[in-house]
């Protein structure tokens, strides 16, 4: 289960994302994250990874290196285990 809260990022004072309220993923669901360019797909996801800083609450039951996440532009190097 992922359940975000009230989850702003911000990039040098700009908003990138602005999660208003809650949202809850539950275990086993399989999720798209799609929209316009700018949008905050990268940066949301980013957020739950725990790579990038933001405001509000990330609650998971599951720890970050056990998301499978495939990007839309990839830089895998050999060693990073792709599920």
């Amino acid at each position: 289960m992922i359940r975000l809260e009230n989850l702003k990022v911000t990039y040098n004072g700009k908003p990138a994302l602005d999660i208003q309220g809650s949202l809850e993923i539950e275990k086993g669901a399989r999720v798209g994250v799609i929209g316009s360019n700018g949008a905050g797909k990268t940066t949301l996801i980013r957020a739950i990874l725990g790579i990038v800083d933001y405001s509000g609450s990330i609650k998971t039951e599951i720890p970050p290196e056990k998301i499978a996440v495939h990007m839309q532009i990839n830089e895998y190097i050999d060693t990073v285990p792709v599920r």
